[in-house]
């Protein structure tokens, strides 16, 4: 199995250990990552998402998306690379936490109308077949088929899987 969409949400966690990293070291290391994450999987679509915690509070002065899309934007041209995205979560408010299942679920049907919306089919293999069982989605990282079918966005017999 090869995933026709990678979806990945870093950096939450990050400006709470920034110390003192700068945005251009942070830009640096997410374009390594994002480069390591190409040749792995060169065909992927790659969405680079953040949100929908305090990483994307407007308090923040868009400091974690700036780093995103800077990083992104780099890789797409220094690498020519057009299968990268971003997708940024509206933040949640103060004092939410992690996002609850609810949420999940909105953040899902979100991205789920980006990828809806790109010039491609990201949902087949392009002769019309599913694109495969597993896409990971979210903050969670739960294995799901679409966005649509993921609900009631529990894992309700432990293996990992969204039933």
């Amino acid at each position: 199995y090869l995933p026709h969409v990678v979806v990945i949400n870093i950096l939450q966690n990050d400006q709470w250990q920034a110390g003192s990293s700068t945005d251009a070291e942070f830009i640096t290391a997410y374009v390594s990552f994002l480069r390591a994450l190409r040749a792995q999987r060169p065909n992927a679509h790659v969405v680079c998402a953040l949100g929908a915690m305090d990483a994307t509070d407007p308090a923040a002065n868009g400091r974690w998306t700036g780093i995103v899309t800077s990083a992104v934007n780099q890789v797409r041209t220094e690498d020519r690379d057009g299968k990268l995205h971003t997708v940024f979560f509206p933040y949640l408010g103060a004092g939410t936490g992690h996002p609850s299942a609810a949420q999940a679920g909105v953040m899902a049907d979100q991205l789920k109308a980006y990828l809806d919306g790109l010039p491609v089919d990201v949902w087949t293999d392009g002769a019309g077949a599913p694109a495969g069982y597993q896409t990971w989605l979210g903050t969670e990282g739960f294995p799901i088929r679409h966005a649509s079918e993921a609900q009631p966005w529990a894992d309700a017999d432990g293996d990992g899987v969204v039933n």
